[in-house]
């Protein structure tokens, strides 16, 4: 959608440049020196703090995924163990976001799961109750890594 939103306005800014043409070059990007020129990057700083803070939540989100894994890995032995129990919980929180999000008395799954703490539609719609719930990715993605660390400092490693 926003992706959608920016297309659409290069669009008019390059036909706005286009119709202002006196040189008469019809539907040609104007590129010569004293035309309006369409660097593709013209966005809104309304439009660029809701980009950052879009990819944030993302981030914030992988990082939470990330340290649940990786505390994860620090709890099992062997690799294989360690790489399927993540793979499971991740792919796990994913398939109750998604049973949740079809409705019925299945609505209840969201809260087990990390995906609904990053609400991308409320991000967008500036709502702040979605900006809040990023603290907690941050404050979750913080605690596991901190939790893998302090699991892995404990282990007998026989090298």
């Amino acid at each position: 959608i926003l992706l959608g939103e920016l297309h659409q306005r290069n669009e008019r800014l390059t036909n706005h440049g286009v119709e202002d043409d006196d040189d008469r070059e019809g539907n040609q990007r104007p590129q010569a020196a004293g035309h309006r020129v369409d660097l593709g990057f013209l966005i809104e700083l309304g439009d660029l703090f809701l980009i950052l803070l879009l990819v944030g939540g993302v981030t914030l989100l992988q990082l939470a995924l990330g340290g649940l894994a990786f505390c994860a890995s620090c709890l099992c032995s062997q690799t294989r163990t360690a790489v399927g129990l993540s793979a499971a919980v991740s792919i796990g929180f994913y398939l109750l976001h998604m049973l949740a999000n079809v409705g019925g008395g299945l609505e209840g799954l969201r809260y087990l799961t990390l995906f609904s703490l990053f609400d991308a539609t409320g991000l967008v719609n500036a709502e702040s109750g979605a900006c809040l719930l990023l603290l907690p990715l941050a404050v979750l993605a913080v605690l596991f890594y901190a939790l893998g660390i302090a699991i892995f400092r404990r282990r007998d490693l026989s090298i």
